[in-house]
């Protein structure tokens, strides 16, 4: 297919996929594969183990876990063409909706961080093992959070910020984002006290990055159109 046709088929690709949805409203902002291979290189090792991805948008995430974990079921709230549509939130209802895949060992994503909070305590109720959150490092402050995560689970944490950024953007994964916001990785070991409190993650992106890590080029450019025509919008109100 030439680029010609490629192109218009990606952005009506991208259109569907964002219209009704939001971008702002479920805050979708893919890992880039490294960055969760970095986990597992330098942090949890999960050879053997079972994963649930709940927040799996295009799948970026779920991937890198498929290369060292033994199993690993995803899903989303909103369909994007990888894993099981699912609200994980849901699952605090009053009309508790059941799990759609078997306990795992350990629940892993990246959420919106709004909803972090919910995201690690269901995480910890779903899980046998612990849970482990793609954060900003803004993740260690506030008073309730102190109270939910941090002093209950003391002896549990292990907190493993980037030395080098993990660039993040809005909707789609590029190999030229930048970002000058600081991103950790925040585990929680149900079975296990006495965890390092702060371990570092060491510069590894060279080293873990792989060929079809990122969105083919049709993708990026317009899923970028999409949101320069958003600010656009927003400016001619």
């Amino acid at each position: 297919m030439n680029a010609t046709r490629t192109k218009p088929v990606a952005q009506a690709v991208m259109a569907q996929r964002f219209s009704g949805t939001g971008l702002d409203r479920h805050e979708y902002f893919p890992t880039p594969p490294w960055g969760t291979r970095a986990l597992c290189e330098h942090i949890l090792d999960l050879r053997g183990q079972s994963v649930w991805e709940p927040a799996c948008g295009g799948g970026h995430m779920a991937r890198a876990l498929a290369e060292y974990a033994a199993c690993v079921e995803a899903s989303d709230i909103v369909p994007r063409g990888f894993g099981t549509p699912f609200d994980f939130l849901a699952l605090e209802s009053p009309h508790q909706t059941p799990p759609p895949f078997a306990a795992a060992d350990w629940v892993i994503t990246n959420p919106p961080f709004r909803h972090v909070g919910d995201f690690i305590r269901i995480g910890l109720s779903q899980a046998r093992c612990g849970i482990a959150m793609l954060g900003r490092l803004q993740l260690l402050e506030g008073i309730e959070r102190w109270h939910s995560i941090w002093k209950p689970w003391r002896g549990h944490i292990t907190v493993a910020p980037f030395v080098e950024r993990l660039p993040m953007e809005e909707g789609l994964v590029a190999p030229d984002t930048s970002t000058a916001t600081a991103y950790a990785w925040l585990v929680i070991n149900k079975q296990q006290t006495g965890q390092p409190p702060l371990r570092h993650i060491p510069p590894c992106r060279a080293t873990l990055e792989k060929p079809g890590d990122y969105d083919p080029l049709e993708t990026i450019q317009a899923v970028r159109a999409l949101k320069t025509k958003r600010v656009q919008a927003r400016a001619a109100k």
